[in-house]
């Protein structure tokens, strides 16, 4: 098996139902779709053109686009490849690994950020499925959630280190260099808000304050509870306060992290 095997649609099935007047209406919609006489033949395109003509059927798919949960389907049938090495990746860890990636990938579709990101539809979706993905599988079933954000912290350590494999990069390194790049290429590009950037840089502070405090290492960072406690209290306000608003900044910071590897690559 395979995720788009959690599909309720194969690829032959969803061909026969947007032939015709459904496709008719998808050209109406997105023009460029008009080369074609057929979604199929979208499947056998490659490239720059191919990847266009994939974000078109995002625009349909999108809850905030033409909300077409056939075109979901289609744009899920069209990265089948990406979507089965990510499952491939990560098949030890656990046997509902081609579920969560099916339904990690539709979560991406629907919520994808189509007004700004404009390129590389194919790469946005798989990485970020690839986020969501590892990021549900490696928490304790207790502790899952339906929506699973990135922390943003852990998204650049990665990048220094690519980027610099001879440094090792230290939590000052992150916190204050790097996360303070990406934070400032988010509020440069209306990602968030001065307030928002000022929040995460106060999480970060404090969730390495708490290494003095005999905190175990795993329970650090901008996601952890002594973290957002240590910001409630200097803020003055409650803990679930500081919860709600890191996790809208959070999957503020997740949606533009493709674009920004992207750009920084």
């Amino acid at each position: 098996m395979g995720p788009l095997d959690h599909l309720d649609m194969s690829a032959a099935e969803l061909a026969e139902r947007v032939q015709g007047d459904t496709w008719q209406a998808w050209v109406e919609a997105e023009p460029s779709l008009g080369r074609l006489d057929s979604w199929p033949e979208l499947r056998e395109l490659r490239g720059t053109e191919a990847d266009q003509l994939l974000g078109a059927l995002i625009r349909l798919a999108a809850k905030d686009g033409g909300d077409d949960e056939l075109a979901a389907r289609a744009v899920a049938h069209q990265v089948d490849t990406e979507i089965v090495g990510v499952a491939i990746e990560f098949n030890d860890l656990g046997p509902e690994v081609d579920q969560v990636v099916m339904a990690s990938l539709w979560l991406e579709i629907r919520t994808f950020p189509w007004r700004r990101r404009t390129r590389a539809y194919a790469t946005s979706l798989r990485y970020n499925t690839r986020q969501s993905a590892l990021n549900y599988l490696l928490q304790p079933a207790a502790d899952r959630r339906r929506l699973v954000s990135c922390d943003p912290v852990e998204l650049i350590r990665s990048t220094a280190a690519k980027a610099h494999p001879e440094h090792e990069i230290s939590a000052d390194d992150v916190a204050r260099g790097e996360l303070v790049d990406y934070l400032r290429w988010c509020l440069e590009d209306g990602l968030i808000t001065r307030d928002d950037a000022k929040l995460m840089l106060d999480l970060i502070e404090a969730g390495w304050q708490t290494l003095d405090s005999g905190v175990l290492r795993i329970r650090r960072g901008s996601c952890s509870l002594p973290a957002v406690q240590l910001v409630a209290a200097d803020r003055g306000v409650s803990p679930k306060t500081i919860i709600r608003e890191r996790n809208r900044v959070l999957a503020l910071l997740r949606a533009g992290s493709s674009d920004y590897l992207l750009e920084v690559a």
